[in-house]
């Protein structure tokens, strides 16, 4: 039976087909072959495919990044899309998205896309009211741009848990408003 697959990796630059989670035993052996070829050490391989089993993908980590290789049938490579880190990108692109948005302080994620032989970036960057995905290509000129606000209720209290806030900001603030009112006392009793 198929199950629709919650694919955390970016489509970029194009359709998103719409894939499925497949068992192994349904994947032809050109596709894992090609595979192994491309990614010898892949392993835990969650595999998918669009609904009429033309386009397949395989998920798995590599060096501990989340990564999608996408092949068409017959086994031939389309694309690969991995997870990487803010070092792991030119700088030119790093630049551009901060000088773009300076507003912006959260990097969610980015992903590196090789299609044929171009590489793009996909950076998605939030605020508290709105996401920004932004595609690059590898010499750091922005090629897309989508924007999405959250609504109220967009983002649930349950969504986080307490260990995701800093609680040294909290500590600052209250060490400055202390500091403050020993001030306000210094210029009243002068």
């Amino acid at each position: 039976m198929k199950q629709l697959l919650g694919m955390t990796a970016l489509f970029p630059l194009g359709y998103t087909p719409l894939l499925y989670q497949v068992d192994d035993e349904d994947v032809p052996q050109v596709i894992v072959a090609a595979l192994k070829n491309r990614f010898p050490d892949a392993d835990d391989i969650v595999w998918a495919s669009d609904e009429a089993m033309n386009k397949f993908a395989a998920n798995f980590n590599n060096e501990s990044n989340y990564t999608d290789v996408h092949f068409d049938k017959n086994g031939n490579w389309l694309e690969t899309i991995m997870e990487v880190e803010v070092e792991d990108i030119p700088d030119q692109i790093m630049d551009s998205a901060e000088e773009a948005f300076p507003e912006l302080e959260y990097v969610e994620g980015i992903s590196k896309i090789e299609r044929g032989t171009e590489v793009f970036y996909e950076l998605v960057l939030t605020d508290e009211e709105t996401e920004y995905t932004l595609v690059y290509d590898a010499q750091g000129n922005l090629l897309e741009k989508t924007v999405n606000e959250y609504e109220e209720g967009d983002v649930e209290d349950d969504d986080f848990d307490d260990d995701d806030f800093d609680d040294e900001d909290d500590d600052d603030d209250e060490l400055e408003e202390e500091e403050d009112d020993d001030d306000d006392k210094k210029d009243k009793s002068n």
